[in-house]
């Protein structure tokens, strides 16, 4: 049986000051995806990988993008993967396309992403159609998380 391998790319900061509710799902994806024969592999914004990530594969980067660290890695690694899922991200960026081009993997866009409460402005909002159109092609699936307040 061949292993499934899945990338991470999150536009999240690990720190030691702060293990809450993300840091807690991080850790539990991992440990299903491996109970279901998936490898992982991790990119995340920080100084250091804390312990409460030790059982993680995880690349760090403190100053590039985790998008451009992913991109750089692909260059140097004999890694492949069939899924990349990014979290905290840009949505619809070029990095999408730039991904597609470099791997044969499903791409799976996770929108978290905080909005204004009266939306965007004109202008953002015809940037953002236009790159929507230019690159959501290469994204597979997109899921968006929500907060119901009730």
């Amino acid at each position: 049986m061949t292993l499934k391998s899945i990338a991470v790319i999150c536009n999240y900061e690990i720190r030691e000051d702060r293990i809450g509710g993300m840091d807690r799902f991080f850790e539990a994806f991992d440990t299903k995806a491996k109970t279901q024969g998936y490898t992982i592999h991790w990119f995340f914004k920080g100084e250091k990988v804390i312990d409460f990530y030790k059982g993680l594969d995880i690349t760090l980067t403190q100053t590039a993008s985790v998008e451009s660290l992913f991109l750089n890695d692909l260059k140097k690694d004999t890694r492949s993967y069939d899924y990349v899922i990014t979290h905290f991200t840009e949505l619809c960026a070029p990095f999408y396309k730039a991904v597609k081009l470099k791997t044969n993997a499903c791409c799976i866009a996770v929108d978290h992403n905080p909005r204004p409460l009266e939306g965007f402005p004109l202008k953002k909002r015809l940037k953002l159609r236009l790159k929507g159109m230019l690159y959501s092609r290469y994204i597979v699936f997109f899921y968006r998380s929500f907060l119901i307040l009730s």
